[in-house]
């Protein structure tokens, strides 16, 4: 009984000891992408470090930001459009709420010059949080593009 109880302890430890190994190694280079992000300047170096990163878990970071809407934002930026999408639609929905999901496929719609797709998830998204300063601005640009004031 007691042997059990010291494999089962063990097991518990090493298991736990994993994962936070996991989330240490995420959070170190997280404050490097949040900085980045936040300053919107994006680094190769960067980018190739969080490629090899396993961004589902943990799935969200330090600021509640969906880690994979960060991997996508890199992919814009490095002009990496289909992997992007690709990204976008099989990612979990991690945070629905924030809208990420659609306001990061409005901007590659954009940039693919896609006007009908970047104005309906653009819509979608501030619709969803209209008081959110990002929505708002794309949402308006999207309109000002397509002329539709109305």
């Amino acid at each position: 009984m007691k042997k059990a109880k010291v494999i089962l302890f063990t097991t518990v430890c090493l298991i736990s000891i994993y994962y936070n190994y996991k989330v240490n190694q995420s959070y170190k280079l997280q404050t490097k992408v949040v900085t980045e992000f936040n300053a919107r300047e994006y680094s190769k170096e960067t980018y190739l470090k969080f490629l090899q990163l396993d961004i589902s878990y943990p799935n969200l970071s330090a600021t509640g930001f969906p880690m994979y809407a960060l991997a996508v934002k890199y992919k814009i930026e490095f002009n990496e459009y289909d992997s992007a999408l690709k990204m976008l639609q099989n990612s979990e929905i991690t945070n629905p709420y924030l809208r990420v999901r659609e306001s990061l496929k409005a901007e590659v719609y954009r940039n693919l010059g896609v006007n009908d797709s970047a104005f309906y998830f653009s819509k979608k998204a501030f619709e969803n949080l209209p008081m959110n300063a990002r929505h708002f601005e794309q949402y308006i640009k999207e309109l000002v593009l397509l002329k539709n004031y109305e």
